[in-house]
């Protein structure tokens, strides 16, 4: 991010069903300070955003199915990483 200069990011995961409607997505803001000196803070202005893509497991897919399920799964991705994007920045 920093080789960028951007303020915003994005790490993708794959994800198992029940992990990702659980906890769609989560903010992780980069630290400043140091533990020694006890005055660690996170920066409100740099994010990263963690995202899970959701991987199909059933063993019973054909790939069609699973080529299928995939498409709908990367939509979903794009369309929160566009909602994410359109809230903040």
């Amino acid at each position: 991010m920093f080789r960028f200069n951007a303020k915003m990011g994005f790490y993708i995961y794959p994800a198992n069903n029940n992990e990702s409607e659980s906890d769609p997505e989560s903010k992780m803001y980069l630290n400043e300070g140091t533990t020694f000196e006890n005055n660690v803070k996170h920066k409100e202005d740099i994010i990263i955003t963690k995202l899970g893509l959701i991987i199909p497991k059933s063993k019973d897919l054909t790939y069609s199915e699973f080529s299928q399920e995939m498409k709908l799964n990367e939509t979903q991705l794009v369309k929160s990483i566009i909602t994410d994007q359109d809230v903040g920045y």
